[in-house]
């Protein structure tokens, strides 16, 4: 994994200084990204925390993930992380930037050749910003997770710069 205290130190003053609260649902990262997060100085100011969501009756009993949505996508789609999003959004209506995270980091039975090892689906919503993207990343399970968590708060500091960008253009124009 990245040296990640420099984006933490710009994300948490971001979104301290903006009065965001960031939530996750990680399933693939397992409260990985929440424990590299947590170590943003003043993380307290700005993090809410995560909901780990690793088997599908999680997502189903924790964020309302619909089974026929798991049955049909299956618990590793761009469907179901959005689902993921939508429970956060229902059960912590507190939390301004939400964040899913789903993948493989290993081979399972639900690996496919459509879907192999390394597929990671993420989800950010910021207001009405939302970024869903599919990425097949190489490497042994610690690297496609370190990896995962350096992409999302890479997107998690763009997304929030931009978001501030145009919170301060309407308050200026």
């Amino acid at each position: 994994m990245e040296n990640n205290f420099p984006i933490l130190e710009r994300i948490g003053s971001s979104l301290k200084n903006n009065g965001l609260k960031l939530l996750l649902a990680e399933s693939m990262t397992a409260g990985a990204l929440a424990s590299v997060i947590s170590r943003a100085p003043n993380a307290g100011d700005f993090f809410l925390g995560s909901v780990v969501v690793y088997s599908d009756e999680m997502k189903q009993s924790a964020l309302n993930v619909d089974s026929d949505l798991l049955e049909t996508f299956g618990g590793v789609s761009a469907e179901v992380t959005a689902a993921l999003i939508r429970g956060l959004q229902t059960h912590f209506p507190m939390a301004d930037l939400l964040v899913a995270i789903t993948g493989f980091a290993f081979e399972c039975p639900a690996t496919t050749a459509e879907n192999p090892v390394g597929t990671v689906f993420i989800h950010i919503q910021l207001e009405r910003i939302r970024y869903t993207k599919r990425y097949v990343l190489e490497g042994d399970e610690n690297a496609i997770i370190n990896r995962s968590i350096d992409l999302v708060l890479n997107l998690i500091g763009e997304i929030t710069e931009h978001f501030v960008k145009g919170v301060q253009s309407k308050e200026n124009g």
